[in-house]
């Protein structure tokens, strides 16, 4: 089993809408080599870190899952490299 990123949330169960519970990556960008999991339990969270760690990296995986692909906008800070 992968290791867990354990982190310290607030939870408000008064809040609306989806909650995420956990995300798991696996080659997607900065997150390669093992799966990475991070562990929300439907709590509020702040996503920070150094340049390069991979925060617009998990925004786009969870772009990925969330949104028509037709309206998919990735990350328009990062270099586009044409293979």
């Amino acid at each position: 089993m992968a290791e867990a990123l354990e982190l310290g949330f607030i939870s408000d169960d008064r809040l609306a809408g989806f909650r995420l519970q956990r995300i798991e990556v696996f080659n997607w960008g900065t997150f390669d080599s093992r799966v990475w999991t991070l562990r929300l339990d439907g709590l509020n969270g702040l996503l920070t870190g150094d340049i390069g760690s991979g925060k617009s990296t998990l925004v786009d995986a969870l772009t990925t899952l969330l949104v028509p692909s037709q309206r998919i906008i990735y990350n328009k800070a990062a270099p586009y490299v044409l293979t």
